[in-house]
């Protein structure tokens, strides 16, 4: 019994001299928001104004006042994460598996361009037609939410796009607006009868193409220091390689940019239709004939993080392991001297 004990205590204590640790999987996630704003018009000047109100009670008056001279902004919130192994053996490149991963609906883009002015009556009146019986109708309820135009001139557009920012995928939005009408009958409330109408047609496309930094790494013991460029292409984590020395290293991910394209593509149609008061058949944007204004492509100016986060990687000295012969004769020798102990402590 004693020389059994003896050659497990020794073959534990064997395979733990000779085993090592296996590294640990870590993942860091840290926040990438992105936020732009300027001219539509690929340069110069841009300012906007937004006015509105209401006066009176269940009956009265609305006015709205808006001009921009072209402004486009958006937002990109997102998340880079990192994936990585806790220790790298020595002479062995340190990965790190970089991922953009968008906030859902996290990406907004929105252009505003054109002046429009409108003011009128509104009604906003409920009730029953009936018996109202603790608090509710017995009969018919009606409710009337309307707003009566007087004066409706000019023409705004805002193609607004909602979505989930994904590297290397087009987003679009779409607006149309009427600057000009002929034919109808203004009926002080509308206009009523068939029209010739010119529209502006607007399209707008955006596609986030990259993802790029800076990796800088120092060597907390050594004070070594060493940087290396990353793009992110495409919505797949991209690999960073880097070859680090022994001892413990702070990589750090600096100068994250956004690349991009936007286009910005005006059409000029001719459209007859039908007014009927309340609007228009078919809307605009639904013109015969469409005359090409403006088609701009150009990247917008996202802002850019200069410092988006820091993560801790060792690289250990490479050890010169026995063979798994050398080792198994190894450990044989040591049991057979245990075994031979032990016999003569039994004489």
């Amino acid at each position: 019994m004693r020389a059994r004990t003896s050659l497990s205590t020794i073959a534990l204590l064997l395979f733990a001299a000779t085993a090592s640790a296996a590294p640990i999987a870590l993942s860091s996630t840290f926040n990438a928001d992105f936020s732009a704003s300027q001219s539509l018009w690929a340069g110069g000047p841009n300012a906007g104004l937004d006015e509105s109100g209401r006066t009176g009670g269940s009956v009265g008056l609305y006015y709205s006042v808006k001009a921009n001279t072209g402004t486009v902004a958006a937002t990109q919130n997102a998340a880079l994460m990192a994936n990585y192994l806790s220790e790298t053996a020595e002479g062995s490149l340190t990965t790190i598996a970089l991922d953009f991963i968008g906030d859902p609906n996290g990406g907004t883009v929105e252009a505003a361009f054109g002046a429009a002015a409108s003011t009128g009556m509104f009604l906003d009146i409920s009730g029953c037609v009936g018996v109202v019986v603790l608090g509710s109708c017995v009969g018919v309820p009606y409710n009337i939410d309307a707003d009566i135009p007087v004066i409706d001139e000019g023409f705004f557009l805002e193609p607004t796009t909602t979505h989930t920012p994904v590297i290397d995928t087009q987003r679009s939005a779409n607006d149309a607006a009427q600057t000009f009408g002929v034919g109808s009958l203004d009926v002080v409330i509308g206009n009523l009868g068939p029209s010739m109408n010119l529209d502006l047609d607007q399209n707008i496309y955006f596609t986030p193409t990259s993802i790029s930094g800076t990796a800088s790494y120092r060597n907390v013991t050594s004070g070594a220091t060493g940087s290396s460029l990353f793009v992110i292409p495409t919505d797949a984590p991209r690999n960073l390689q880097l070859a680090l020395g022994v001892g413990t290293w702070e990589i750090s991910f600096l100068d994250i940019m956004l690349q991009n394209t936007f286009r910005n593509d005006i059409n000029l149609e001719l459209r007859p239709a039908f007014d009927y008061i309340v609007g228009s058949w078919p809307p605009p944007g639904s013109g015969l004939f469409s005359f090409d204004l403006i088609d701009q492509t150009f990247a917008l100016g996202f802002n850019q993080i200069q410092n988006l986060g820091t993560i801790r990687v060792d690289v250990v000295a490479a050890q010169q392991v026995p063979e798994p012969t050398v080792l198994v004769l190894f450990g044989f020798g040591l049991a057979g001297v245990a075994v031979r102990r032990l016999r003569l402590r039994g004489r």
